[in-house]
Order: structure tokens, then sequence, then C-alpha cells
């Protein structure tokens, strides 16, 4: 079985790049935050235009993988670490990619830390990891157009769904980028998150 699969990676590695699912992610809790521009960047966009950092509200995923992040991808791939969402709305028949940041380890942006800064460890031990990703700025996916096709406002009130996952990627390198399953945060879970 692992000669079957290692031969058809290799297969789809000839043929460019092929993302294969090889680590387990979950949602662990969810809860709705608010967070200033700084804390994502290094520099606040409205700062740089001449308003004051402000913050907004995300939703805050804490997720655990069974494998160590930036160990995992980083460290053993030689790749760079990427989030990526996109929300469902059933009754706008659409589904649209939105922003994420992170993953976090701890208050640690690991996605930003690459393999030559040897001043980060990350704790390798057995069990279950833990992590965070925020996304869905200030509870709604914006106006906006995504592949020549005008995509509506998706809210709080009416979205369905919101699917993520991570990957370890490189730049314009065709190869194999290690990613995991997707998780799902529903409609359902964004009520209990705010009553928290």
């Amino acid at each position: 079985m692992k000669q079957i699969f290692l031969t058809i990676t290799f297969i789809l590695a000839l043929n460019g790049c092929a993302s294969i699912e090889l680590f387990d992610l979950q949602i662990e809790a969810s809860e709705i935050v608010q967070r200033e521009d700084s804390f994502f960047f290094s520099y606040a966009p409205e700062s740089a235009m001449g308003r004051s950092n402000t913050s907004h509200k995300y939703l805050k995923l804490h997720v655990s993988s069974d494998k160590p992040l930036y160990n995992y991808l980083v460290e053993d791939w030689g790749r760079h670490i990427h989030v990526y969402c996109e929300i469902t709305c059933v009754s706008c028949e659409q589904t649209s990619n939105i922003v994420a940041f992170g993953p976090y380890y701890g208050e640690i942006d690991i996605s930003k830390i690459f393999l030559s800064d040897k001043s980060f460890r990350e704790n390798s031990s057995k069990g279950r990891h833990k992590y965070s990703i925020y996304t869905f700025r200030n509870l709604e996916s914006s106006e906006h157009f995504e592949h020549g096709k005008k995509i509506e406002r998706v809210s709080a009130e009416n979205f369905d769904a919101i699917s993520c996952f991570i990957s370890g990627t490189a730049y314009l390198t065709p190869g194999i980028y290690p990613r995991s399953n997707n998780v799902t945060f529903t409609k359902h879970d964004f009520k209990a998150a705010q009553t928290k």
C-alpha cells in the first residue's frame, strides 16, 4: 500500500504539484474576539494611510493537529505554512474564499517564521498540538469579484458554513504540498460561539 502511495505521489509530482492530505486537523473550540490591525500586520494599514490603528471582530478557531505544524511543514518538508478558508451561503448559491490569519502557536503566527529563523522552537511532545486561526473579519465577507464573477456580501446572518485547511506550499516550485483535512464551522457553531 505504501509503495502504491509513493508511486502515485511521484507521478503527480512529475506533472506539477500534488496537494495531499497528510495530517489531521480538528476544531476544539471557537469564539468571537476583537483584535487590532497591528496584531496581524507589522504595521496597521489604517496607520499607513494616516488613520489610527483600529480593531475588528474576528472568528477565532481553536484547532489541534496530530503533527507539530512548524516542525512538520517547515523543518521536515521545507514548505511555507498557509491557512485557506472559504465561506458558503446556500441561499446566495455561492462559495467564496475569505481571508484567514495564522496558524498561531500561542501569540506567534508561525506562517511568518521561516526555516532560517533558528530562534523559534515548537514543542514536539506527543499528543495533539494546539493552534488558533482568525478569519471572518467583521463577521462578514464583503461584496467583491472572484474569477470575474460578482460575489454578494455574506454575513453572520446568511452564511451557512466556513471551511478551512492548513497547507505547506512553495512559491513557483512544483512538488508535493502536504495539507490537512478540511474542518468546517457551521451556522449552529457560530450561534454557540456568540453566547460565550
